[in-house]
């Protein structure tokens, strides 16, 4: 049989095992590249659903008529897996159409949402490719995150895609240099989906180059030990706000080990942001630099922390010239636990970062700290997510997700890591100084599983020095009655506040809290069902996005089924 010649058995459970040529996944991949014409087997796995529910909501509003609205929702779903020794690839594509009634109208939606990826792997461990792309639906306002869905406040949401590739080059086995070098390409469009005129952005339509370079030193070095980091970030939309958002940081330290468990440290930092526009906030290129000596104290390279006298640099008057201490340290307390953490100095002032994580068999937990300057295309393009359960792709409720094995585990296609919360931001892409904070523990034992999220952040818009401030509780929690019935129970909470300017003296907050029960039982090894009961209720004077007002709360209860039809 020649090599391209595709042969194809349908077995049981809708799996398909055939022969391909790996041409034919690398060209699947990016349709550029080539690869030998050798023979190799796939697992390929079909999926496919069919959802229906009715949904009633009452809708009590402070400052206007109450509301009823009655809603018949249904949902296809299809999707695919496919995987080989060096290619890993999956697809799944969802549609939901409702129907709405109330007291004087009737109105059909349509939203339609795909994520598909690629994996190309041609040299193991060392030279991986990627390929992806998703259509979705967020909130375009951070304090509608958990009252807008399909079924309330849908003028509020944005269609958001990104198309992207991907590479990376792993030479962390050397014994005298150790690299890692990845970089992203992509293109991210977000738009209204509604005609509701409070949106805070005009469309997004930007493309994103993200490129990172580590080296350190191999295995074989013992007095000298080193490490430098390299990072590009560039950003562009053309014709509105900035047209060019460039980052260029990077920073490196050396030490110079006295004995086994002391050395002398040296070490050196610089960043710089510019954008292109005649005007725009770094127009006038943010430059920042340091540099300093200390000392290094270590057991082993996972148990060490230095300490530095440093000085700065900058073009930025209140940043030059100014000294500060600077502490670096890694420590891994167990194999379970460990923490990472950085204190220094940014072109905005004072500056940390820092992980801790826990794994034991049964609880896993991770707390982390970043600061950036960033915007909504940057933190769109590069989802930073703490997600703790790995899910199907296309079922990601709690109770058919499991622990992976380690908080480094890489999803297979099919699967997804699944943090049960979404990451809190505007949809304005103004540059803004970001601070925040992202913990997580999760939970699953016998009977019980449990995700709590907390999040809180802060971002300093640079251009307008508006403030707005972001915290947030989320609690997902399933027990399983029984073989085919299980519980979900779910708090969510939020609270946004914002400052205009540095003049600004009014009360502008938003508080939203939202509790759900739902009851699942599956019918047949096809057919399930599910019944649902929300109580959501929201207050204050930020109404941004909202067509039913600043202050108000909503009922909703929900019946469905679903058929498994792949």
């Amino acid at each position: 049989m020649e090599p391209d010649t595709m042969v194809i058995t349908v077995m049981r459970k809708t799996k398909i095992r055939f022969k391909v040529s790996s041409l034919h996944c690398a060209l699947a991949l990016t349709t550029v590249m080539s690869a030998p014409n050798v023979v190799m087997a796939a697992d390929i796995e079909l999926y496919g659903s069919l959802r229906t529910e009715f949904s009633s909501q009452n809708v009590d509003r402070e400052n206007d008529s109450d509301l009823t609205l009655n809603t018949t929702t249904v949902t296809p779903q299809i999707g695919a897996t496919a995987q080989t020794k060096k290619v890993g690839a999956s697809f799944i594509a969802t549609h939901t159409y409702l129907n709405r009634d109330n007291e004087t109208v009737s109105q059909e939606n349509n939203y339609s949402s795909y994520q598909g990826k690629v994996t190309y792997s041609p040299i193991e461990r060392l030279l991986s490719l990627t390929a992806s792309s998703n259509l979705s639906y967020r909130p375009a306002n951070s304090n509608n995150f958990i009252v807008s869905d399909f079924l309330s406040n849908p003028d509020d949401l944005a269609r958001t895609q990104n198309n992207s590739l991907g590479l990376n080059v792993n030479t962390t086995q050397g014994d005298f240099i150790r690299s890692d070098l990845s970089a992203t390409y992509s293109e991210l469009k977000a738009e209204p989906t509604g005609n509701n005129n409070t949106n805070t952005f005009n469309n997004l339509d930007t493309t994103n180059l993200n490129a990172r370079l580590r080296l350190g030193n191999g295995d074989e070095a013992d007095l000298l030990v080193w490490r430098a980091q390299g990072r590009y970030t560039e950003t562009r939309r053309e014709g509105a706000g900035y047209d060019k958002f460039i980052t260029i940081q990077g920073n490196a330290d050396v030490d110079i080990m006295l004995s086994s468990w002391i050395g002398v440290r040296v070490s050196a930092a610089t960043e710089r942001n510019e954008t292109d526009a005649e005007g725009s906030v770094f127009s006038n290129s943010r430059e920042f630099s340091s540099y300093g000596a200390g000392l290094t104290l270590k057991q082993n390279e996972s148990r060490r922390i230095s300490v530095t006298y440093n000085k700065t640099s900058s073009n930025i008057d209140d940043s030059d010239g100014k000294n500060f201490v600077g502490v670096d340290l890694l420590w891994a307390f167990s194999a379970r636990t460990r923490i990472s953490a950085q204190l220094g100095r940014r072109f905005y002032g004072s500056s940390a970062r820092a992980d801790i994580s826990y794994n034991s068999k049964n609880l896993r937990s991770a707390v982390r700290y970043t600061e950036s300057a960033t915007n909504t295309s940057r933190l769109l393009a590069n989802v930073e997510g703490l997600g703790l359960f790995v899910c199907p792709t296309d079922n990601q409720e709690l109770a058919n997700c499991r622990q992976p094995d380690s908080l480094d585990y890489t999803p297979q296609p099919g699967e997804t890591l699944v943090q049960f919360n979404q990451n809190l931001f505007d949809l304005d892409d103004d540059i803004i100084v970001r601070k925040a904070w992202n913990g997580i523990i999760g939970y699953s034992f016998s009977r019980i599983s449990y995700n709590l999220s907390v999040q809180s952040s802060e971002d300093l818009y640079q251009s307008t020095n508006r403030v707005r401030d972001t915290d947030a509780i989320f609690l997902n929690l399933n027990y399983k009655l029984s073989r085919k019935t299980n519980l979900d129970a779910g708090i969510q909470y939020a609270e946004t506040t914002e400052q205009f300017s540095e003049i600004d003296t009014e009360n502008n907050e938003s508080t939203t809290q939202s509790y759900i029960l739902r009851a699942n039982h599956s019918f047949s090894k096809y057919l399930s069902g599910f019944a649902s009961a929300r109580l959501m209720d929201r207050s204050g004077s930020l109404t941004g996005g909202n067509v039913f007002g600043s202050d108000y709360s909503e009922n909703r209860f929900t019946l469905g089924l679903k058929y498994k039809f792949l």
